[in-house]
């Protein structure tokens, strides 16, 4: 009942979990009851232990051959570029992590830092941090401080920098990785640029993490050039999410066991997101929801813990009002949808939601693919959280009841009737008129009523 065999499960898991393993529920994880006690093989249940070592990458074979082929390179003498984008939490930081590993396994030099988000005003900070973990460090890091506080300096900071990579790379070859690029200062911008244009016939890996959206417009469009002017020696690799086949292989790697239905259909909430999946699990085990006997795990309670939705909650919480009601009611909408659905479904013109739509991409709650929209990754965790729907309900309850009733009214005069468009006219504004909504998804015709 909870769901199809993992067998049966492909690509498109976390659909088939949505479109057939919660219809008889509603669409709610949180209506959705799991078994309290299942022993196999009359073993005896016990919690789990969580794997706290670092766990191997699923799901990212083609990405872990092309970093074999570039740290290989490197070796040769041929240095590269490698970029890697994608959404908050699936798995940028992991492969940055893995090309300094493979580097440092080849016999290469790994140089690491980080940007973050409070330290843009640090002039240059994440290579700072990278020298200063570098042991030895690479060049003088006192002079090196010294030059960024003086005004106008720039210029020799970076003229130091390069010829300290430079002789350095000479005797040995250099990974240097610099994770969370897009909030990088831009004194480090800069910096980036010129080493890596001046630097390359040297025997060095870059290797950049950034977000898909949004960060320093300042960094994206830095990290666009430096892989334009390296040609063919650049890699742009943009990570999506893992299948359903990475996904039970990352749960059983945490819990050291093999799976079963239960859990994978909670871990299928989090839309092939590695960090939601551990996220789940964790809290899950926090929670005592986790049994493991015979070599077997399996899930027992209600809905996705609490520690998962506090995390997305947190996320929801630094965006703006405006923005946080246009992520509230986005949830509602199909999977895909356009910003003329959505502005008719806030009651206002595409003119006005420009502002809160730009927010709510740039902080990953939003997605947007060909001129359509998506629901991202942490809008759609929040959305099954009661706290995410009650508190805000009041302000777009009449709104959200007509359009659900004017939707059901066009449904059923159209060609693309669905068995569930009667109930959408007269259905309460509750979330049952966003499922209703999701099951006419597929009869919408191109453009909505007015």
């Amino acid at each position: 009942m909870l769901g199809a065999s993992r067998e049966r499960w492909g690509s498109a898991w976390a659909t088939r979990v949505e479109s057939s393993a919660l219809r008889p529920f509603g669409g709610d994880p949180n209506r959705v009851v799991l078994p309290r006690d299942r022993p196999f093989d009359g073993g005896r249940a016990n919690r789990p232990r969580l794997v706290t070592d670092a766990l191997p990458i699923r799901g990212r074979a083609e990405h872990v051959a092309l970093i074999d082929g570039l740290v290989a390179n490197v070796r040769r003498g041929q240095g590269s570029v490698l970029v890697i984008e994608g959404p908050p939490g699936i798995g940028k930081s992991r492969l940055v992590r893995e090309v300094s590993a493979q580097a440092q396994r080849a016999g290469a030099r790994a140089l690491w830092g980080k940007a973050y988000e409070d330290q843009q005003t640090v002039p240059f900070g994440p290579l700072f941090d990278a020298i200063l973990r570098s042991d030895p460090p690479i060049c003088d890091v006192e002079v090196l401080r010294e030059l960024s506080t003086r005004t106008g300096s720039r210029f020799w900071v970076v003229r130091d920098l390069q010829t300290a990579i430079a002789s350095a790379a000479a005797t040995t070859p250099l990974s240097i990785s610099v994770d969370d690029v897009h909030w990088a200062d831009a004194g480090t911008i800069v910096a980036l640029q010129a080493l890596v244009a001046g630097l390359a016939q040297s025997s060095v890996l870059w290797t950049f993490a950034m977000r898909s959206a949004g960060g320093r417009p300042e960094a994206r469009d830095a990290m666009s050039a430096i892989a334009a002017a390296r040609g063919r020696s650049a890699h742009f690799v943009r990570l999506g999410a893992v299948d359903g086949e990475a996904a039970a292989q990352i749960a059983g790697d945490l819990l050291g066991a093999t799976v079963d239905e239960s859990v994978l259909l909670l871990a299928g909430l989090a839309h092939g997101n590695p960090f939601l999946i551990l996220e789940t699990l964790r809290g899950l085990d926090e929670e005592d929801r986790i049994r493991v006997a015979s070599g077997r795990a399996w899930a027992t309670g209600r809905g996705l813990p609490q520690r998962l939705a506090a995390t997305m909650q947190r996320r929801l919480d630094r965006v703006s009002p405006t923005a946080r009601h246009t992520v509230q009611v986005a949830s509602i909408l199909p999977e895909s949808f356009s910003a003329t659905l959505l502005a008719r479904a806030l009651g206002q013109s595409a003119a006005q939601i420009v502002v809160g739509v730009e927010e709510a991409v740039r902080a990953d709650l939003l997605t947007e693919e060909e001129g359509q929209f998506r629901s991202g990754t942490t809008c759609f965790v929040a959305q099954r959280n009661r706290r995410f729907r009650r508190p805000s309900a009041a302000p777009w309850r009449g709104k959200l009841r007509r359009f659900c009733s004017n939707w059901g009214r066009h449904l059923k005069r159209s060609p693309f009737s669905s068995p569930a468009a009667p109930r959408l006219v007269t259905s309460r504004p509750s979330r049952h008129c966003g499922e209703l909504l999701r099951r006419c998804q597929t009869r919408i015709p191109p453009e909505p009523p007015t």
